[in-house]
């Protein structure tokens, strides 16, 4: 081979990469940037060593509303934080609904809201300490501290004192203090504030006039889905404080034949879903009827968009479809699966939790998610009801050993806080359900061999106030005619 003279050599021609994460800078390819690792890495077992932090002010501020002058007033802190919630706090927060709430709505608020602003920037400092180590705590952040306090101060006159068209600033912020202490593990502060969150939301935002620059259904999605999860959570006392939906109701809906888009599908679902979920403890029969129709209605649109738009979906998408395919499994699931009576249709229901469990672990996978022992950032704060609450179901429910491990691996192998659903907690306390199953029954080889009267058939969570603590009340119904007693066991869960 002939020999190239030094002065006629070229260098391979690459493409640029000034964006994306620090792999691909190094390997010069095009990232395709999804949070918090990248795709391109993750999908060929490269380690992703994320993302560098710029800290001038994010250039897609610009159009959010000309003149955002409060940026020339932050630190360096502060505008890490800001570029942070903009490229992290914000996809991970949405998840799969509309972002526009928290990358432009709030933005513009912020320019004249100084509460709005410090509460943002506390925010991000938070879930930018979560992402990285798996801990909030503000008291270790003084940063943070210091400005939710002086977000807390610009509010706290309250909004009975506060213009009518300030009403909705006080409900969006309160949203960002619930995350801000869910991020901390403080669940009870939570608790409350979703609480009065709900309360002001009903009586005093959707009757105040004037409000069309904030978008009501998105902030009662919100609203709606704490709400849906605390129902989950058997939180006790919750049950009394529900609020119902007044801005949709699932059952003036119109579905169409055919979703035209799997986010429609998405919307329908939620808003069918959140209704049922938080009035099902007061429907008549006739009411349980007309939302089962709904249900089916809404699985024949469903399918028949899957059909038109065959296998080919984008990976958001594909992962969309899944999460909603979880959702629809474990609707369908019947009373006596999750309370465990009924063991002779263990067969029935263990099928149904595989599938919910072989669904989870690809959305996972999907979602370029990083295992707990990657070296990646892999934890995932979210408002989403994505994984979480099913696969704690599966784990609790599932008499089958198989099944139920492979629920407690996926929980503990990708962390994650969906809203109030931590996967840690909900592998430690469904795994000492099963402790306790298996521990009365024996061995267990298969889903058979627990009896009726050993199976938990539901659990309490009691939170303590100020502490990261909480009391969970494990139960059974016994088995009176062979004078089997019947659990209550109540143990300490700390984090």
């Amino acid at each position: 081979m002939p020999r190239v003279n030094p002065a006629d050599r070229k260098r391979v021609r690459r493409p640029k990469t000034r964006t994306g994460c620090k792999t691909c800078k190094i390997r010069r390819i095009k990232c395709d940037e999804a949070k918090p690792s990248c795709r391109r890495c993750t999908s060929t077992g490269r380690k992703c060593d994320g993302y560098d932090v710029s800290l001038e002010p994010p250039s897609s501020l610009v159009g959010v509303r000309k003149g955002l002058y409060w940026t020339d007033s932050l630190s360096s802190r502060g505008l890490r934080a800001l570029q942070f919630f903009q490229e992290i706090t914000v996809p991970q927060l949405a998840g799969s609904h509309d972002h526009s709430l928290w990358s432009h709505k709030l933005l513009q608020s912020a320019c004249e809201d100084v509460g709005m602003r410090h509460a943002i920037v506390a925010l991000s400092t938070l879930h930018e300490d979560f992402v990285t180590t798996g801990e909030a705590e503000r008291t270790k952040d003084s940063f943070a501290l210091q400005q939710y306090n002086l977000s807390i101060r610009q509010y706290i006159k309250g909004p009975s004192q506060a213009r009518p068209d300030c009403i909705m600033d006080y409900s969006v912020a309160s949203i960002i203090y619930i995350c801000i202490e869910l991020l901390q593990g403080h669940y009870q502060s939570a608790l409350s504030l979703i609480e009065s969150s709900v309360r002001l939301f009903y009586d005093e935002v959707v009757k105040a006039p004037g409000l069309s620059r904030w978008p009501l259904e998105m902030i009662e999605v919100i609203l709606d889905r704490f709400q849906c999860q605390i129902m989950g959570l058997m939180v006790k006392s919750f049950a009394s404080k529900v609020v119902l939906p007044s801005v949709r109701r699932a059952d003036t809906l119109v579905i169409p034949e055919q979703f035209e888009s799997v986010h429609e599908a998405n919307d329908y679902f939620d808003c069918y879903y959140q209704t049922y979920a938080l009035s099902k403890g007061s429907l008549s029969a006739e009411e349980i009827k007309s939302y089962v129709q709904i249900l089916r209605r809404w699985v024949a649109a469903f399918d028949a968009m899957l059909a038109s738009l065959g296998p080919d979906l984008h990976w958001r998408d594909a992962r969309m479809v899944k999460l909603l395919q979880i959702q629809q499994l474990m609707l369908n699931l019947p009373s006596q699966a999750k309370s465990g009576v009924g063991s002779g249709r263990d067969a029935e229901f263990t099928a149904i939790y595989r599938q919910v469990v072989d669904l989870a672990e690809s959305a996972l996978h999907e979602g370029g998610a990083a295992p707990i022992d990657s070296s990646a950032p892999h934890f995932v704060f979210t408002l989403d009801v994505d994984v979480v609450g099913p696969l704690y179901d599966v784990a609790c429910g599932c008499r089958d050993p198989s099944v139920r491990r492979r629920a407690l691996a996926l929980l503990r192998r990708y962390p994650r806080r969906e809203g109030l659903w931590d996967s840690l907690l909900a592998a430690r306390t469904a795994e000492r359900c099963m402790e306790l199953e298996e521990g009365a029954a024996g061995v267990v080889e298969s889903a058979a061999d627990v009896p009726d009267w050993a199976r938990v058939s539901h659990t309490t969570a009691i939170f303590n106030v100020g502490e990261r603590r909480a009391t969970v009340i494990f139960e059974s119904t016994g088995a009176p005619a062979t004078d089997s007693p019947a659990i209550s066991l109540s143990e300490v869960l700390e984090w």
